[in-house]
């Protein structure tokens, strides 16, 4: 097993569509089904994440994109970051 201090850790797994991964879409991009442009995701994203922070939590932040790319890679960056 992994020896591993997680409590104040959080992986953030972003999916592409429904956070308007940054690389595939355009800040002005309007998402039908969330009703919000890219840009309000991510500002309600990056929100989420300072609210985290002052809570005393380290987030790792991954994209759909990433994974589908590289698993193995991705896979290996949170077990890094987890063991921390």
């Amino acid at each position: 097993m992994y020896d591993m201090a997680v409590d104040d850790k959080i992986i953030e797994y972003n999916g592409d569509f429904w956070h308007c991964n940054p690389e595939i879409y355009r800040a002005d991009y309007f998402n039908k089904r969330t009703k919000r442009t890219a840009a309000e995701i991510w500002e309600r994203d990056k929100q989420k994440i300072e609210h985290a922070s002052k809570a005393g939590y380290t987030t790792l932040i991954l994209w759909e994109d990433q994974y589908k790319k590289n698993k193995q890679r991705v896979i290996d960056e949170c077990i890094s970051f987890l063991r921390q």
